[in-house]
């Protein structure tokens, strides 16, 4: 992924801390960590957090994935606030799990 001038390569690991909350924390390959809140309801996923910008002014980021079709699609929305309140879209996605394909096989 490149954003603007700078390379991102970024490691994510997903997880659940010893009291039990979703957690997610981000590792860039400029030396940036990241740390996101996640809250599920139901087959929704919703990650909080921060990124600061090249100037170290901030704003908070969100990204609400919801799952449909027994959780083999996902479609989701990154959003932008400078003040917690008023949210603006930046990016949607969408991802559909791959199957297997009929009669396939393995090591052949």
């Amino acid at each position: 992924m490149t954003h603007a001038s700078n390379k991102s390569a970024p490691d994510q690991i997903l997880g659940r801390s010893a009291a039990g909350e979703l957690f997610a924390q981000t590792f860039y390959n400029d030396g940036n960590t990241n740390t996101w809140r996640i809250a599920q309801d139901g087959q929704t996923l919703v990650l909080n957090g921060s990124w600061a910008k090249g100037d170290g002014d901030g704003y908070q980021v969100r990204f609400t994935a919801d799952f449909t079709e027994a959780g083999n699609t996902m479609n989701g929305k990154w959003e932008q606030s400078r003040d917690g309140q008023t949210w603006r879209t930046f990016m949607e996605t969408h991802a559909t799990k791959a199957q297997p394909l009929p009669n396939a096989s393995v090591g052949i």
